[in-house]
Order: structure tokens, then sequence, then C-alpha cells
């Protein structure tokens, strides 16, 4: 069940059935996007509070954390083990990155990141090549589950399976953090937040 909320007079103001199973939520400026236990990507109409459309995906798929840009939808495909762009006019996946183990993405300031679980780490998606870079060890991103990416450095948030909420992080740099050697970049790095 996908709920719509009000959120001037905090109430429930719809309810969408979504009888696949979902797992998770992302919406853009035209859409909602659920994906399902079944492994689809389905695309809600706000305006009438239905299912208009369907991403179908590969047998074994399973979508566990998806995120919506203008141009393009980020899944997480636990059962294939990629990142997914798909294409949110053709309802198509545009590109596939092998990812082992992925647990979260997020996008912003031109490119996205992916939470891989194998070797724990973060690392930016080159979508030009198709493939994972820039990544960052271990011992920093440790056990994550989400992530957002804004303007800047990069910092991050880990929380440990069913503990309580740490502290929020403070940057991380070279000041705070002697493992840590940032390398200049010929353009702003983005922050990327993980929890």
């Amino acid at each position: 069940m996908l709920l719509r909320v009000d959120t001037h007079r905090n109430r429930v103001v719809g309810r969408i059935s979504i009888v696949d199973g979902p797992l998770a939520v992302a919406a853009d400026g035209d859409a909602v996007w659920v994906a399902t236990a079944r492994g689809g990507v389905l695309r809600v109409d706000p305006a009438s509070n239905r299912v208009v459309g369907r991403v179908v995906l590969a047998p074994g798929s399973r979508v566990e954390a998806i995120t919506a840009t203008p141009g393009s939808i980020w899944a997480v495909d636990t059962g294939d083990h990629n990142l997914l762009r798909l294409d949110p006019r053709s309802g198509r996946v545009g590109l596939a990155v092998a990812a082992p183990v992925p647990r979260g993405v997020g996008v912003g300031d031109g490119g996205a990141w992916a939470i891989v679980t194998n070797d724990r780490t973060l690392a930016r998606v080159d979508e030009q090549a198709g493939r994972l870079r820039a990544r960052v060890p271990a011992e920093v991103v440790r056990d994550v589950r989400g992530i957002a990416v804004g303007p800047r450095d990069a910092v991050g948030d880990d929380r440990q399976r069913g503990g309580p909420p740490r502290p929020a992080p403070t940057p991380l740099t070279a000041a705070t953090d002697p493992r840590i050697r940032l390398r200049p970049a010929a353009s702003p790095c983005p922050h990327v937040l993980v929890r």
C-alpha cells in the first residue's frame, strides 16, 4: 500500500494499492516511482493516484532502493547485483552497472553514487564507462544504509543494524581525520550523505 499524506492537515488523503509488495519509493516532478518485491518499478500518477506504468526487469531482479531525478530514475537491483538507470519517459533500462551486493544510491551534482557492501565502499558511477569509480574506503563507510548527494565534500553517517542513530557526522577532511587525503578536483566534489 502506498499512502498519500496531506502535509498541511497531517492526514492520509489517498491509498494506492501496490499488490507486488512495495520496497522503496521516490518522486520526481511528474510521477511517484515504487520499487516492488517482484522485481519491477511502478510509475504512479500523483494526479489520479493510479499506477500508470511499469518497468519490467529481468527475472531474479529485486529493487530495494530507488531515487528519482528529472531525467532519470536510479534503482538498486540486489537480485542481479546491478545499479540501473531507467529512462522515465520510455520506462526502459538505459544503463546497468555491475555492483556486487549494492545497497543504496544517491544522485546529485551531475552524478550518481552507490553503496557497495561486498567491500563496504561508497563509489561514484562512471556513466560513460558503465562502471564504478572513485571508491571511498571501507573504514570510512562501514555499515551504511542510505545515501543522499549535495554540493561539496563527502560526509558519512553509519548506523549499526538495529541500533540507535549516531550523532550527526562532521565533514571528513584531512584536518578532522588524518586517514583521509583529499585530492583537488577539476570541479567541486559533491557532499555524499550516508546513513
